[in-house]
């Protein structure tokens, strides 16, 4: 197991074709490698210093001593690996269920937080597009675009490497604004698909015309043999 003593790193996977996907950004204290420990198997994911670092390694055979003699060591295992999976499966919501422009907003309000100036502003540095790309699971091209649609709009100002929030509550309506419903994108996905509901959709307006006229001729035939009826 290893702890981090200094430094910074960050954990992420890449894609068959070389995308990257940052999954966490860990500092000082954080804990790597629990789930080899527990289970066995390879590490889940890939590991590199963004900073010069340090980090402590504890054989496993140590861990799991200090785990059979102190119940405390256990549960802490288990605080870990459970706050894990939250964030793995906030990391999931947020990149299945958030456009760009939101997951863009909500990463920006993350770096405010730890950069936050008073109550509602805020001053943070603009990382190189392509680490922001890989922290919210886009490409550099589109995470240019949205920042410049923010920046028109009045939501941001960027400065060379510097960006101001003069109002955090609009960027966090916009994290929240721009999220997309799932069934929504199920439902509009399937449409789009399936070619006999789109047939189905064009034929509905077209029977409500046709029954008009269908009755109105009806009515025509009627008339006429009334009058023929009556000729007679």
């Amino acid at each position: 197991m290893y702890v981090v003593e200094s430094g910074l790193l960050k954990l992420y996977k890449v894609s068959p074709d070389g995308r990257e996907q940052v999954l966490a950004t860990c500092g000082p204290g954080y804990i790597l490698s629990e789930l080899p420990m527990i289970d066995g198997g390879t590490h889940p994911f890939c590991c590199a210093t963004t900073a010069w670092s340090t980090v402590i390694f504890i054989p496993g055979a140590v861990v799991e001593i200090l785990c059979g003699v102190h119940a405390g060591c256990a549960r802490e295992m288990l605080r870990i690996i459970a706050s894990r999976m939250r964030s793995a499966l906030e990391l999931i919501e947020e990149l299945s269920f958030s456009t760009v422009r939101g997951r863009l907003a909500a990463y920006l309000l993350r770096l405010a937080s730890c950069n936050q100036g008073n109550v509602n502003t805020a001053c943070v540095r603009l990382p190189a597009s392509h680490e922001i790309a890989a922290q919210i699971g886009t490409v550099r091209e589109l995470v240019s675009r949205n920042l410049s649609q923010l920046q028109a709009e009045g939501v941001i100002r960027i400065s060379r490497r510097t960006i101001h929030i003069p109002d955090l509550r609009l960027l966090a309506k916009e994290a929240v604004r721009t999220s997309r419903s799932p069934l929504e994108g199920v439902c509009n996905s399937k449409r789009k698909s399936d070619p006999e509901s789109q047939v189905s959709c064009c034929q509905q307006p077209v029977e409500a015309a046709r029954r008009p006229k269908s009755r109105a001729r009806s009515g025509r035939k009627k008339s006429a043999r009334h009058a023929a009826l009556v000729s007679r």
